[in-house]
């Protein structure tokens, strides 16, 4: 997940960036019939989950205490927004089968396009305001925005000047949440907008995440937050009451006096605070062995298509042989390939083994005419292949002794690379291992394969 802020129109943008595989989405409503500060609002994790991101999402009916969203239905005046296998679709496009499907208020952009649905409805919010907005990029990025307003330096965002913060960013779809004073985005247990009042939410959109046992707090009696409703969960789990409220996030008596009879019941030393040994037993039963990212090789070229040729070498079989090696040195990743013998694969039938069946795909080439440089190109929408990249680049610029250049093409319709263009979701980064023409003395097959899976892992592992 990433975390930045910029400028714009005079406003603080608040901006967070995650994946789908980063964070799992929904929307919750709390305590059922109460509106409560966001901090209170911890949704429905798991028990290897520990709630990250909260945003303020329903608009609600201010003189009704118990009003937790309005416009939640499908064709009134509110744009629904459904979420299905890690993306979002903004009504009426929504496919049947979503995991939710809720209420948003005006669009902003439909597949990169300014888009004023719905925004008729709201004319008495439509100047400068403090906003909080939201959608995703081509790439499948998810993307939440809050801008700062209603303050000297801090003007707030227009609908119009919302849809350029969206384009800026790279948004492919985009919509409006409620605003104003309600205006607000939690990290954990910290808010990292300004414009937020205090007020009580309704319902609010909330990202979970899967957490280590290494990241895990001290916690004691006093504590607040996501680390201690996570402490509860896991105490309530186990038979043990932390008073009326259960998991509220709070270490009061009650949850100090659950600690002590867990720790005394477990052998361990009775002093209700929570540190390494009481987590330890706390969490062996929730935490499985960490899924592994899902990859395909692709031998680049094939067949009828021979690639270039230098000095002897077809590029065509020197792929095939990294590749193949490279799935041997990766083999806990059980990874696909997309030819395993010199056959033809034209854009669509090689493409078609990739999109949106991986999480990540290596292209394998050797190039030519292109100096005595290693090359790793990735998508133009994908922060995630632009690191992958820069990892394989940094490990084959090392073990080469060969200047690294990572980059990407814009093309008419955006990848200039069709194995960009047109492998979904899959994150794929082409490796032009070295140029055969001018760096054939260097071509150490072992060496280039060991050095495409050490970045490949360096990149997984970080």
């Amino acid at each position: 997940m990433k975390i930045s802020s910029k400028r714009y129109y005079n406003s603080t943008c608040h901006i967070i960036e995650f994946l789908p595989s980063e964070l799992r989405l929904e929307d919750t409503e709390g305590i059922p019939g109460k509106r409560e500060h966001i901090s209170r609002i911890f949704g429905n994790p798991r028990p290897d989950e520990v709630t990250w991101l909260r945003v303020n999402r329903a608009f609600f009916n201010m003189s009704d205490s118990k009003s937790e969203s309005i416009g939640d239905g499908l064709r009134d005046s509110f744009i629904n927004v459904g979420y299905k296998d890690g993306k979002l679709y903004f009504e009426p496009n929504i496919p049947v089968g979503v995991e939710w499907s809720v209420g948003t208020s005006y669009m902003l952009l439909r597949d990169g396009e300014y888009c004023v649905d719905s925004e008729n409805f709201f004319r008495e919010i439509l100047g400068k305001h403090p906003r909080t907005f939201f959608g995703q990029k081509a790439d499948g990025t998810i993307v939440f925005i809050a801008a700062d307003g209603r303050k000297l330096t801090e003007k707030g965002l227009t609908p119009s000047e919302q849809r350029e913060v969206a384009k800026a960013l790279g948004l492919r779809d985009a919509a409006n949440l409620d605003g104003g004073g309600s205006s607000v985005i939690m990290v954990g247990d910290t808010v990292i907008n300004k414009s937020y009042d205090g007020r009580g939410l309704g319902n609010i959109f909330v990202g979970y995440r899967k957490y280590t046992k290494d990241e895990l707090p001290t916690l004691k009696q006093g504590a607040k937050g996501v680390w201690v409703n996570l402490l509860q969960r896991l105490l309530i789990a186990q038979g043990y009451s932390c008073g009326a409220a259960g998991a509220d996030g709070d270490f009061g008596p009650a949850t100090y006096n659950a600690v002590t009879s867990y720790q005394k019941a477990k052998g361990l030393a009775v002093d209700g605070i929570v540190g390494k040994q009481t987590w330890g037993e706390l969490t062996k039963a929730q935490q499985p062995a960490k899924k592994l990212p899902t990859l395909i090789i692709d031998p680049g070229h094939g067949g009828t298509d021979p690639g270039c040729a230098f000095h002897g070498y077809i590029e065509k079989e020197l792929n095939l042989i990294v590749a193949k090696r490279v799935r041997e040195l990766l083999k806990e990743y059980s990874p696909a390939m997309t030819r395993e013998t010199d056959i033809t694969l034209d854009a669509g039938p090689r493409t078609d083994k990739i999109k949106d069946k991986y999480d990540y795909c290596l292209s394998i080439h050797f190039n030519a005419n292109a100096g005595n440089r290693t090359e790793c190109i990735h998508s133009i929408y994908s922060q995630r292949g632009k690191d992958l990249a820069i990892a394989i680049g940094r490990e084959l610029s090392q073990a080469l002794d060969l200047p690294l250049n990572v980059f990407n093409r814009q093309g008419q319709n955006g990848d200039y690379y069709f194995m960009h263009r047109l492998t979904g979701s899959t994150t794929t980064v082409i490796v032009e291992c070295l140029p055969l023409d001018t760096q054939y003395g260097k071509l150490h097959l072992e060496l280039i394969a060991q050095a495409i899976a050490r970045g490949f892992k360096n990149y997984v592992k970080a």
